[in-house]
């Protein structure tokens, strides 16, 4: 039988790969493609809003915002408040018209997976990922840390 390291481990490959496959697809690497994500969920997003979430330098950024802006799923537009700085503006109907097609049989088939717990199995299931999420998180973060301190 796995540990349950080795079972995290190849789940976590299996999303990286995944991911990195429908990125492919679209035409973005896998960090592109995670950083549209991101900034899908945030409300006025900015270059330094997607930095400091990332943990990618602002040159990085400005990079990723880059291929996204040339990929047209991203534009840089002057924010209202202060001409200093930009606000990003996400394409949703390009992210719609594009990017969900491809997932929806990937949903589809988690929609059947979940169909097979009773619904107390499922809030322990969402309770566990949302608990591995903070996880994952925190130490991201006390890795980021931990490399400004040794720098």
């Amino acid at each position: 039988p796995q540990t349950g390291n080795q079972l995290g481990s190849q789940f976590s490959l299996a999303v990286v790969l995944y991911h990195q496959a429908l990125a492919e697809r679209i035409g973005l690497n896998v960090t592109d493609h995670k950083c549209l994500g991101i900034l899908q969920t945030l409300e006025n997003p900015n270059p330094s809003s997607l930095a400091s979430i990332t943990g990618l330098s602002s040159a990085a950024v400005t990079t990723v915002i880059d291929r996204l802006q040339k990929a047209g799923f991203v534009e840089r537009r002057p924010n209202e408040k202060d001409r200093r700085q930009k606000i990003l503006f996400v394409n949703r109907e390009k992210i719609e018209k594009e990017i969900i097609p491809l997932m929806e049989p990937f949903f589809k088939e988690m929609g059947s997976l979940f169909s097979q717990y009773s619904s107390e199995d499922v809030n322990t299931i969402v309770g566990f990922l949302v608990k591995c999420s903070d996880i994952f998180r925190s130490e991201s973060q006390k890795l980021r840390k931990e490399a400004k301190h040794s720098s």
